[in-house]
């Protein structure tokens, strides 16, 4: 894993910046979750900082689920295996669906 492939725009700013996030469409989703993550090696309750690891549950009616976890800036120190809802997640974004039953059906890592 030292050796990645990575997509990386950079554009010089200067004391501002923007992120956005839209969820559509919303007739299909019955709950929208911010989520906390804790870090691999971490036994304590303490959660990681949203800069290191955040993430979006997307709830069905039915109870299936899709994860969608940013690790915008990865931690340098300890572990770079992070939980969600105790999933593990590895990567800059990761796409996770889980269905109703608990089963984890497919899983994007994008580096």
């Amino acid at each position: 894993m030292s050796k990645l492939q990575r997509l990386t725009l950079t554009q010089d700013f200067t004391d501002h910046g923007f992120n956005d996030l839209v969820i559509a469409p919303t007739g299909i989703w019955q709950d929208v979750s911010l989520l906390t993550s804790r870090q691999a090696g971490n036994t304590s309750a303490q959660v990681v900082d949203p800069r290191y690891c955040y993430g979006v549950r997307l709830t069905t009616p039915r109870g299936d689920k899709l994860y969608v976890v940013w690790q915008k800036e990865n931690t340098t120190v300890g572990d770079l295996l992070y939980f969600v809802d105790d999933i593990p997640v590895f990567g800059n974004l990761t796409v996770i669906r889980q269905d109703h039953t608990g089963q984890i059906s497919r899983q994007i890592v994008r580096l």
